[in-house]
């Protein structure tokens, strides 16, 4: 059993009930950091290994691969269809 701090002091308790592992659970957490921060246009400079390896992916292709299955969509296009203008 694993619990996870919420931001009240209180604990989410138990993810190993809901299918779905610590493991799991922190990879997700990740990924969608690292999503976020390839949407913010202040992060254009930076690249995509740069961002990944922040949030603890030490292989660019091993995140970009992870990204691609959790999303359908690669961190490069992700990014690009971020930047684009919307009508």
């Amino acid at each position: 059993m694993w619990s996870v701090p919420c931001g009240d002091g209180r604990a989410a308790r138990d993810g190993s009930r809901a299918g779905v592992s610590l493991g799991d659970w922190l990879r997700t957490q990740r990924l969608e950091a690292c999503r976020r921060e390839l949407a913010k246009p202040h992060n254009l400079d930076r690249t995509i290994a740069s961002i990944a390896h922040q949030w603890g992916f030490a292989d660019a292709t091993h995140f970009s691969r992870v990204f691609r299955q959790t999303y359908g969509i690669t961190p490069r296009d992700w990014r690009a269809a971020r930047k684009r203008p919307r009508d």
